[in-house]
């Protein structure tokens, strides 16, 4: 008799490996051209755990919408807090999720920290980070209808040390703006799926604290060593 134990276990791994090979920010294209500015943030601490956020503003005719089309946001967690603001002209809708740890690799995304274990000698810590970024279209004309419409989804990444490297592919239609740890995307929509690659370093703090330590040990133990030779020599008389 077949274990069903086994089988259910065999289901959740094929499941989860389908997951994984999906994208890993995918945003409703119904999200996108129907609100007048929809902004994706993604805070990483230094520990690879970071924090996510939505936030949209619409036209209030879409306020019954908006919600919906934000929870259909795939971003690898599950959004947690929603809150919103009913303006006379417009309708602003946030939503938040926190995430216990970034994957240290995947095809769609992944975070790697290269830290005292894997750069003993180097005075700064490195954080890369890998993303793709697609967009769910209803209809094989959404791309074009992206393309004349200019629209785009603002994507901020807050990194823990200084950005050292942002680049976007394809890069036709859209741009990125960095400034010290965070960098801005602006990514075209007609572009269907762009991949993101963020680079930053943040200076070793505690390693200096001990190598400044060490430096001066040694060079207390020199200044005892040499007044002790200089003790014991001879004097002349």
């Amino acid at each position: 008799m077949a274990d069903p134990g086994g089988a259910w276990h065999r289901l959740l791994s094929l499941l989860q490996a389908i997951s994984q090979r999906g994208l890993w920010a995918t945003v409703p294209f119904a999200l996108l051209v129907n609100s007048s500015i929809t902004v994706l943030t993604l805070t990483i601490e230094p520990d690879g755990s970071a924090h996510r956020q939505i936030s949209v503003v619409a036209a209030p005719y879409f306020r019954d919408q908006v919600p919906g089309w934000t929870r259909d946001v795939r971003a690898d967690a599950d959004w947690d807090m929603a809150w919103a603001v009913n303006r006379e002209d417009d309708f602003v809708y946030n939503r938040d999720a926190r995430i216990a740890a970034l994957p240290e690799s995947g095809e769609a995304a992944a975070l790697t920290i290269s830290d005292v274990a894997q750069n003993p000698f180097s005075l700064y810590t490195t954080y890369r980070w890998h993303e793709v970024v697609g967009y769910s279209y209803l209809y094989d004309s959404d791309p074009a209808a992206a393309e004349a419409t200019n629209k785009s989804l603002i994507y901020e990444i807050t990194m823990p040390g200084t950005v050292t490297n942002a680049t976007v592919t394809p890069a036709t239609g859209s741009s990125t703006k960095t400034e010290g740890p965070k960098v801005v995307f602006e990514l075209a929509a007609s572009q269907g799926q762009q991949t993101i690659e963020v680079e930053a370093s943040r200076l070793r703090w505690g390693y200096l604290l001990v190598l400044a330590y060490l430096a001066a040990y040694v060079i207390y133990c020199s200044a005892c060593t040499l007044r002790h030779w200089l003790r014991i020599q001879p004097r002349k008389i």
